[in-house]
C-alpha cells in the first residue's frame, strides 16, 4: 500500500485541488484520483474544486460534480494538490488546503515549494496523471479512471511527441488503453476538434505573430477585446502556445494573452534542450517544466514586447 492510499485509508473526508486554469493533465490528475477514491472506499466523501475548465473535458467522468463553491464550511480530514506547484497557483480554493488536517502532494513541477511532509515529487515525470497511476491500487483502476489518467499523460505528452515521454510512460498507457478507453475520441475531442471560431482567432494570432531575439523567439498576443468579440474565453486558446512552438526554426514560442486590465499571462514553449523556461519565468514570479512555463506581466502589449526584447534573449546564454 502506498502512502498515498494510507492517508486515504485514514481520512473521511477528502477535498482534491489543482492549479488555476486548470489544463488536461490538471484535469486529469485530479478527476482520475477522484474516480479511483469513489472506486475503492465506498465510506469517503471526496469533492474535486477547481476553476472552471473548458467543456471539452466533460467527456471525462466527475467533470460536471467539480465544485467552484468557496464557501463549503467543510473541514477536510485530507487535502490532495494535484499538478500545481504553488500555493499561489491554487488560488481561492486554498481556504480548503489551509483548514485540512493532512495534505498531500502530487507533481512533477520542478519549480514546486509547497511545503508538505506528504509529497510525491518526480520533476522527471512527463505528467501528474502518471504519478496518480504510479501509486494508486491498479485493482481499482476501471475505465473511468483510465479515460482521466489518460488524458492527462496525452495532454502533458503533446500526445506523446514532446521530449518528456519515455518507455514507462508508453506502457502506462498501454496498461489504461487495455481498460477499454476509447483513446481516439478522447483525443479528438479534448485536444483536437475546435469551434470555427477557436480557428478564426489562431488565425488571427498567427498573422500578428513577431520574430524577435534573430528569429529565434516567436511572439503573439491576443487581448479581452479579441476573445469576448468572437465568443470565446481564454480556456478556448490554450493549445495556440504550442502550435506555435511547432513553427520550423524557432527556439521558443511565447504568446500572451490578457487576463485582466493590461495583465496577462505568458505562457512559453521551447523546442531546445538547452533552454530552460522554468527558471526563466521563476524570476518573474511564475515557473513550470524546463520546456513550458509561464508568468504575468502588468504591461501592455507594447511594453511587453519591449520587454522580451531585451529580456528574453538571457535565457540563451549558458
Amino acid at each position: 500500500m502506498t502512502n498515498l492510499d494510507l492517508l486515504i485509508d485514514e481520512a473521511k473526508k477528502i477535498c482534491i485541488l489543482g492549479h488555476i486554469n486548470p489544463d488536461g493533465d490538471c484535469i486529469g490528475s485530479t478527476l482520475g484520483l477522484y474516480n479511483y477514491i469513489k472506486n475503492k472506499y465506498d465510506d469517503k466523501f471526496v469533492r474535486v474544486y477547481l476553476e472552471k475548465a473548458s467543456d471539452k473535458f466533460n467527456i471525462l467522468e466527475g467533470f460536471k460534480e467539480i465544485s467552484q463553491d468557496l464557501n463549503d464550511a467543510i473541514d477536510f480530514d485530507l487535502c490532495i494538490v494535484c499538478d500545481c506547484g504553488s500555493e499561489e497557483r491554487i488560488k481561492d480554493f486554498a481556504i480548503y488546503l489551509k483548514r485540512a488536517k493532512k495534505i498531500m502532494i502530487i507533481d512533477h513541477h520542478e519549480t514546486n515549494n509547497i511545503k508538505c511532509e506528504n509529497i510525491i515529487l518526480d520533476k522527471n515525470a512527463p505528467a501528474t496523471s502518471e504519478l496518480v497511476y504510479k501509486n494508486i491500487d491498479k485493482k481499482y483502476i476501471d475505465k473511468k479512471v483510465a479515460e482521466c489518467l489518460y488524458v492527462g499523460i496525452a495532454h502533458d505528452t503533446g500526445v506523446f511527441r514532446y521530449s518528456n515521454t519515455n518507455k514507462n510512460t508508453l506502457i502506462i498507457v498501454s496498461e489504461l488503453i487495455d481498460k477499454g478507453i476509447n483513446f481516439s475520441e478522447l483525443l479528438d475531442i479534448t485536444m483536437f476538434k475546435q469551434k470555427f471560431n477557436q480557428k478564426v482567432i489562431t488565425a488571427n494570432i498567427i498573422n500578428r505573430a513577431k520574430f524577435l531575439c534573430k528569429g529565434k523567439v516567436l511572439f503573439s498576443w491576443t487581448n479581452k477585446e479579441e476573445v469576448n468579440s468572437l465568443s470565446l474565453d481564454n480556456r478556448d486558446i490554450d493549445m495556440v502556445v504550442g502550435y506555435m512552438r511547432e513553427t520550423i526554426g524557432i527556439d521558443i514560442a511565447v504568446f500572451a494573452y490578457e487576463i485582466g486590465v493590461n495583465i496577462y499571462k505568458i505562457s512559453l514553449r521551447s523546442n531546445g534542450e538547452k533552454i530552460n523556461c522554468a527558471d526563466f519565468s521563476k524570476k518573474y514570479g511564475g515557473g513550470g517544466h524546463k520546456k513550458a512555463a509561464g508568468f504575468t506581466l502588468k504591461m501592455s502589449i507594447e511594453e511587453i514586447e519591449k520587454f522580451l526584447s531585451e529580456n528574453i534573449s538571457e535565457i540563451f546564454n549558458e
